[in-house]
């Protein structure tokens, strides 16, 4: 949850928020609980651990007196679970409702009739069971999975393939590290041959090749970003923040930008292009290994560089370079001309990933 904005509140005073949930059905341990259990045991009292949530109170605070433990509280807002759902995160504005202080029938007056916060938020609740039950179905993944993406893939819109072939990934890896299936499968073999099969669908057509939302796609996409991140960081941590704090102009495009400037600008963007290709070209003995094994598979196909290019380029290191905050490389958002900066440079080095440069 993030408190990201707020708006008609009274100017020259500092605000805090506290957050607050509210339980349905609190737990409390058992009294004289015995220290070992059965499994039995074990999952009847994780069950009743599950705590209910149905909302989230956000208080807001003005922090009057530095030397006060307590400040005054003001207002609150309401945030209901039961409206978040899906993986997405969700952002809108929710009204500030006046505080009541105990014992009196009004409300204080503290902040505007407008006064709102903008809020964005993610909510989701799992049920985990012991290890165990999961064998039989591991066992059927790491045998059928291939048939079964392949049954699934056409029911399914683009969020849904990407929550499956998520969840995929993850209870791959998970299964290969905890050994829980007989049927042993690592994570690589998975995405290997989903490749493959993505090939053998598309034919001839190439240009196509991993710019789809299908499956396949989807699952390479997080497990990118599931062993890639500290590459990433690496790799393009130092571009991003010399970006953000340079504020050189690389805008290329004559209706936006002076027929003077124009030279220099495009003197910022050739050197920003070739500082983003040097940092790739130079970090390639730190490539995680498991996506070393799985491009190293597509080499030699005659369309494997169109693979890789199409899946490491477009699907990860360009997109990071266009939105870095979604790829934990900064969590400030840029500013216009930073922001025009990193959508040029993503341009071109997706068209060198194209080959069409």
């Amino acid at each position: 949850l993030w408190v990201n904005e707020a708006k008609d509140l009274p100017p020259k005073k500092r605000y805090y928020c506290e957050v607050h949930l509210d339980v349905a059905e609190p737990w409390e341990s058992p009294p004289n609980a015995p220290v070992k259990q059965s499994t039995e045991d074990l999952e009847e009292l994780a069950q009743a651990m599950v705590v209910v949530l149905q909302e989230i109170i956000l208080h807001l605070f003005r922090d009057e007196d530095p030397k006060k433990k307590r400040h005054s509280k003001d207002d609150s807002i309401l945030h209901p679970l039961g409206k978040i759902k899906g993986r997405a995160y969700q952002e809108k504005w929710y009204p500030i409702v006046p505080y009541k202080p105990p014992g009196t029938s009004t409300a204080k007056d503290q902040v505007g009739p407008q006064a709102s916060l903008r809020v964005k938020a993610k909510f989701k609740i799992l049920k985990i069971l012991p290890i165990e039950r999961y064998k039989e179905f591991a066992e059927y993944i790491t045998v059928n999975y291939v048939d079964m993406c392949s049954s699934l893939e056409p029911l399914l819109n683009v969020r849904e393939k990407e929550e499956l072939a998520g969840a995929l990934v993850h209870v791959l890896q998970s299964i290969g590290k905890a050994k829980i299936s007989d049927w042993f499968l690592n994570v690589q073999e998975f995405l290997i041959d989903l490749g493959s099969a993505e090939v053998q669908r598309l034919g001839e057509n190439e240009a196509l090749i991993f710019r789809e939302n299908t499956l396949a796609t989807k699952a390479i996409d997080e497990y990118m970003k599931l062993v890639g991140q500290k590459y990433l960081i690496d790799t393009l941590g130092d571009f991003i923040a010399r970006l953000y704090n340079g504020g050189e102009n690389c805008e290329v495009d004559p209706l936006k930008c002076s027929a003077s400037d124009l030279p220099i600008n495009q003197r910022h963007l050739k050197e920003t292009c070739a500082d983003v290709v040097k940092r790739i070209t130079d970090m390639q003995d730190s490539f995680p290994a498991e996506l070393n094994e799985i491009f190293s598979s597509w080499v030699s196909d005659y369309i494997g560089h169109r693979l890789i290019s199409a899946s490491l380029f477009l699907r990860f290191l360009c997109p990071a370079i266009l939105s870095p905050s979604l790829f934990g490389l900064t969590q400030a958002y840029p500013e216009t001309n930073t922001l025009r900066s990193l959508t040029l440079t993503a341009k071109v080095i997706q068209n060198l990933a194209n080959f069409t440069l």
